[in-house]
């Protein structure tokens, strides 16, 4: 977001940019077979896109919208009627890279909050790929660890190396 927004923010700003994007899917039955995956990134995608260029609209921050906005995302997190799946991602942020007088971390994991369905995506300690740090309920994770193309890209609960 930081690179999106008009004027650009410089590398070396600190604080938070944060903004909410939803990308709203239904399909019918219990089983994930009936899921159009391609439709589904098609919206993700969709969804970011809108929120790019949102961001990059905006030269002044309006703490009113934003607080708006906001208070919409938790009334979409707090309805019980719908399954919500939040990704976040924290790749590219240099994690690796802090020392704070002991040396340079061997690995940089994510806390799991008490919210169901949450994945946070973090870059790898080299660079060569992505760890996703996945919170579901027992039953939900329990498939998704059996699924068999999930299995065929990524590693469950991998080896840390120094």
């Amino acid at each position: 977001m930081r690179k999106n927004t008009v004027p650009p923010l410089a590398e070396n700003k600190v604080g938070n940019l944060v903004d909410f994007s939803t990308a709203h899917y239904s399909h019918s039955g219990e089983s994930t077979s009936g899921i159009d995956l391609e439709d589904l990134v098609a919206k993700i995608g969709e969804a970011l896109e809108e929120m790019k260029e949102h961001c990059a609209m905006k030269v002044v921050f309006d703490t009113g919208e934003a607080w708006k906005k906001k208070k919409e995302y938790i009334n979409l997190v707090k309805n019980d009627d719908i399954d919500k799946y939040v990704c976040t991602s924290w790749c590219r942020f240099p994690f690796y890279e802090a020392n704070f007088g002991w040396g340079k971390p061997s690995w940089v994991s994510f806390v799991p909050v008490p919210v169901d369905n949450i994945t946070n995506l973090m870059d790898k300690r080299d660079g060569n790929g992505i760890e996703a740090w996945v919170n579901l309920r027992q039953k939900k994770m329990a498939l998704f660890e059996s699924n068999e193309e999930l299995l065929a890209y990524a590693s469950l609960n991998p080896k840390v190396t120094y």
